[in-house]
């Protein structure tokens, strides 16, 4: 699973891009998320907008209302804490899986 989450990402990213282009690190979260939902929700949880901001009290949260809005649609936030990236990937991905769950 992890050596796939790691893989180039293509050039579709479902949820809208607020970031700058050349955020590498934001759209492998994002491309993560749409592994982990085919694989354990079967891609049945809508499109987010993943964030890096400080959380220093928690490894990451999920925002219940519509945090963004692109073109009159809404998004929902999944928010990983930035001083935890440092951790290892896979406690990073667990964290991102973990914040899925809560928005199941």
């Amino acid at each position: 699973m992890l050596r796939e989450i790691r893989q180039p990402l293509g050039t579709s990213v479902e949820a809208p891009c607020f970031l700058g282009t050349g955020d590498y690190y934001a759209l492998t979260l994002e491309h993560a998320y749409g592994v982990l939902n085919e694989e354990y929700f079967d891609g049945v949880l809508p499109p987010v907008v993943i964030t890096v901001q400080s959380s220093p009290k928690a490894y990451g949260h999920y925002t219940t209302w519509d945090a963004w809005r692109q073109d009159e649609k809404g998004y929902r936030e999944i928010n990983l804490g930035a001083e935890n990236l440092s951790r290892a990937i896979e406690l990073t991905i667990s964290t991102l899986l973990h914040e899925m769950v809560v928005s199941a």
